[in-house]
């Protein structure tokens, strides 16, 4: 697929034996190349083929995404559908062994990542030493696990 797509223009379908983004931008415009660029960024395509197939640098990627998006993002998905707000039969833990078979799927988060922590320490630690609208610092945000948990639980900042 890679020599069909890098050979052949997604807009004309015209054979092209250069780069296809000085084709597209030529022959088509800069908003057909930033529509390809999107597209071939949708389907998965990774940053570095799709610099070697537009010819373009991972600067001109971003800035891309960015006027498409608003913000500047890694991967394009559609938003994930939240199912519900908390986990489900929750019990905030009331021994110094915490364990957990489920990662926490509720909200925003993902248990299908094992590096990220399970939301279930941070919405315990978040009940047992704070009050609704308190601060929660957290000095290393990550997927922000512990921001969520803190918005759901009555945080306001």
């Amino acid at each position: 697929m890679r020599s069909m797509v890098k050979n052949s223009c997604p807009v004309c379908h015209n054979y092209q034996s250069n780069y296809l983004g000085s084709h597209i931008r030529n022959e088509h415009g800069e908003k057909a190349l930033s529509q390809s660029v999107l597209k071939a960024k949708e389907s998965g395509m990774p940053d570095p083929e799709i610099g070697e197939i537009f010819g373009i640098t991972f600067r001109q990627l971003e800035k891309i995404i960015t006027d498409a998006y608003g913000v500047n993002i890694s991967v394009l998905k559609r938003p994930k559908k939240i199912k519900y707000w908390a986990p489900k039969n929750f019990r905030e833990e009331t021994t110094t062994v915490w364990s957990y078979k489920q990662r926490g799927d509720w909200a925003t988060h993902d248990g299908r990542y094992r590096g990220n922590w399970s939301p279930y320490i941070p919405r315990n630690v978040i009940l047992k030493y704070s009050n609704p609208g308190d601060i929660v610092l957290d000095y290393f945000v990550g997927g922000g696990t512990t921001a969520v948990e803190a918005k759901l639980l009555g945080g306001g900042k």
